[in-house]
């Protein structure tokens, strides 16, 4: 049986109560540790904004829009945007410039594609974001918690299950399981969207 436990917060030094309910969900969950914040403190521990990536203001020197890159932007270096970069490649631009100056660029798109590959395309912000490692990828949790998408994760024994919302206990370094639960979210993404694309044809025959 779980009883009541009073804890103190080891960030503001307050007392707070650890529910029965709780303790029961921890245990289910397989975590044998208590927490070690209060809930107001968890709560602006997931919110902090710690380990944000820097992104600087640029404008592109092809069409002249707006862009963001991960490094500071120089007066003597042209920085191109990734839309520009892609046809500089395909109309043979890039034969007609020095090979230093087309060894930069290339470097500078491997690290636009590195860390906003993933992104360029999104029109909104994903409706929740699936992480295998949440110690490993800090700045991935704290950019979700900025931007208040629900985090689903592999949580392993060195993580802090305080910072994500939907909890997966699991070993993250087995590549079996890793592979089963990644599997397991891919196939369930899949069945939702199926069932979105299935449901709009009837309601617009309920509308019509």
């Amino acid at each position: 049986m779980f009883e009541d436990k009073t804890l103190v917060c080891k960030d503001c030094g307050k007392e707070f109560v650890w529910t029965a309910g709780e303790q029961e969900f921890y245990a289910s969950r397989g975590f044998e540790n208590q927490p070690q914040r209060c809930k107001p403190c968890r709560d602006a521990r997931k919110n902090s904004t710690r380990g944000e990536r820097q992104m600087f203001d640029a404008t592109c020197a092809s069409c002249g829009k707006a862009c963001k890159v991960p490094f500071q932007p120089r007066e003597d270096r042209p920085v191109y945007c990734s839309e520009c970069f892609a046809k500089m490649k395909e109309n043979g631009t890039f034969e007609l410039l020095p090979k230093k100056e087309v060894a930069k660029l290339e470097l500078e798109m491997e690290k636009l594609d590195k860390y906003l590959g993933g992104v360029k395309n999104m029109k909104t912000l994903p409706k929740a974001m699936f992480i295998v490692d949440p110690h490993k990828e800090r700045i991935a949790v704290a950019e979700a918690r900025k931007l208040n998408i629900p985090i689903v994760a592999i949580v392993d024994t060195n993580c802090d299950p305080d910072e994500i919302d939907y909890v997966i206990p699991g070993n993250d370094d087995a590549i079996r399981a890793v592979k089963l639960i990644s599997g397991a979210m891919a196939d369930a993404v899949l069945e939702g969207k199926q069932g979105k694309q299935e449901a709009a044809p009837a309601e617009d025959a309920a509308n019509a």
